[in-house]
């Protein structure tokens, strides 16, 4: 199986972030640092945010997969919506049974 190394997703992100912080610059030597900086930090933010985040919920998959495959099952009626899947929450909620 081959796994993905997210290569143009990375390009995509330092691209677009060397972008914003050269607007960054040139709008404060240029004396519109008003206009630019506010909206280009933001930008910066959300989109290593949105990298970060699909990230993150890509290594979840990973572990819960990984988990169900080395333990055999899938973690069900936890805590953490999965997070924490030593804390069985199954018994407290009627809907279950």
């Amino acid at each position: 199986m081959k796994t993905s190394s997210r290569r143009f997703s990375k390009w995509l992100v330092g691209i677009n972030v060397a972008l914003a912080w050269g607007a960054i610059y040139l709008g404060i030597i240029y004396l519109q640092a008003s206009a630019v900086v506010a909206s280009g930090l933001g930008f910066i933010g959300l989109i290593a945010g949105a990298y970060m985040g699909v990230g993150h919920a890509d290594y979840r998959a990973f572990i819960k997969a990984t988990a169900a495959t080395a333990f055999g099952y899938a973690p069900s009626g936890t805590a953490g919506g999965g997070d924490f899947p030593l804390v069985d929450t199954s018994s407290q909620n009627p809907e279950a049974q």
